[in-house]
């Protein structure tokens, strides 16, 4: 068959010179003709002959990365048996931190795809707009190959698709834990492009099978980042970022789902504050308007099924009875006779006490949830919201949260030892 399809090109290669040269030149064709009998018979012979397997060691380093040396001289690097290099100059996170990073990056759920990961790299200062960042960079190579019937020193171009994570606020955060949440959804940017997005242009990005199963398009969510100050502003709302927060709810580390301590109005007056950080168990995922990842049918399926795993069971959406109770004090006043309301807000505990429970609500018409109160272990499963008072001697002090208003939409998140997340249907509730 070889010799046959080798015969076979050779005739479509006469025919094209006797079709192109002129009949004064076919000295010329003829000359053409025997040098390239020539090289059918060298391609014949080569391919009859037996040849030890060799390695281009070039193309190897190429693809499988060559990291004997960093590409960077950071003060800590580590580099990972996939290759990856963690670097940095922070002194928070020297070498054994960075490997503990790794280990912590190893948690979430993962493929082929983490061998196209090339660094991680952790600055010690903020960032003016972001906590984190994820740029997809492409490493491009040409070699010269030199093979019987191909033209004399053919060039190969060869590319590789790689990624970088970036984390801000070294100094601040400084375990693997604390950088949990932030490492999480960069890789998700770094898992989606990989499987969902790679060589599509940004308009072909509500045409993906993910897009469709999430129900985003052109009406409920953005792709072109052109306009940074648009992508900013509406962060959540970009088609990409909501695929990185699935991942990152779907196949996430367990660290990831970090929890923060809120306190209800009636602990703040009492003195206790509040954890002013915004955290997984606030907002399970960026764009709360959305249905929750675990929620949306055939979702979880699709993501594990890049790797080839089947996707593990999921809290989907149920009802925590959320309640509220009406209660009012009144007070004469130098200032006059004033009633003061507040509300107690309880709820179930469909988990027990293993579980992690967070109250949060929004205005009707806002876009974002605030945190009321996180509650765990055997803790009573309520709040309070509105205006509470607090009396010393003849004077009374008076705290309100600006909550008990308008039109309010409550929901409650439980994180479980596991990280898996659960978010109860809302409750829309007017005062």
């Amino acid at each position: 068959m070889k010799k046959a399809a080798i015969a076979f090109f050779a005739l479509g290669l006469l025919l094209l010179v006797l079709g192109i040269f002129p009949l004064n030149k076919m000295r010329e064709a003829d000359s053409l003709s025997e040098k390239l009998c020539s090289e059918i018979v060298s391609a014949e012979a080569f391919l009859s002959e037996e040849h030890p397997v060799t390695e281009n060691e070039a193309v190897l380093k190429m693809l499988a990365g060559d990291y004997s040396k960093p590409p960077v001289e950071d003060k800590y690097v580590f580099i990972s048996p996939e290759g990856i290099v963690f670097h940095t100059k922070c002194d928070a996170w020297d070498e054994e931190n960075l490997k503990l990073l790794y280990e912590e990056l190893l948690l979430n759920r993962h493929g082929e795809e983490i061998y196209s990961l090339s660094e991680v790299v952790v600055y010690p200062q903020d960032d003016e707009y972001a906590a984190a960042t994820h740029q997809q960079t492409t490493v491009s190579a040409d070699f010269r190959l030199h093979l019987p019937c191909m033209p004399d020193w053919s060039i190969f171009n060869l590319k590789e698709n790689s990624g970088v994570i970036t984390l801000y606020s070294g100094e601040k955060y400084t375990t693997p834990q604390e950088m949990a949440s932030f490492l999480s959804h960069e890789y998700g940017h770094h898992y989606t492009f990989y499987y969902i997005f790679s060589a599509k242009k940004e308009s072909e990005y509500w045409n993906t099978e993910y897009a469709v199963l999430r129900g985003l398009t052109s009406e409920n969510s953005f792709v072109s980042k052109r306009d940074y100050t648009k992508y900013v502003e509406n962060h959540k709302d970009y088609l990409i970022e909501i695929a990185a927060e699935d991942y990152l709810v779907l196949m996430g580390s367990p660290n990831s789902r970090s929890i923060s301590e809120y306190k209800d109005v009636v602990e703040q007056i009492n003195g206790n504050e509040s954890d002013k950080y915004i955290t997984r168990n606030a907002r399970p995922q960026e764009n709360m308007l959305l249905p929750m990842a675990e929620d949306v049918a055939g979702l979880a399926d699709y993501f594990y099924g890049f790797i080839g795993e089947k996707a593990p069971e999921m809290l989907t959406e149920r009802d925590f009875n959320i309640r509220l109770a009406r209660h009012s004090i009144s007070y004469d006043l130098t200032i006059g006779h004033r009633t003061y309301v507040n509300y107690t807000v309880t709820w179930d505990k469909p988990f027990g006490d293993e579980a992690v429970y967070t109250l949060i609500c929004r205005g009707e018409d806002d876009d974002e949830y605030r945190p009321v109160r996180t509650v765990s272990g055997s803790e009573k499963a309520s709040a309070t919201i509105g205006s509470v008072t607090r009396e010393r001697g003849s004077s009374v002090r008076i705290l309100d949260d600006n909550i008990a208003h308008g039109k309010q939409v409550f929901r409650v998140t439980a994180i479980l030892p596991d990280g898996r997340i659960c978010v109860s249907a809302p409750l829309t509730y007017g005062f």
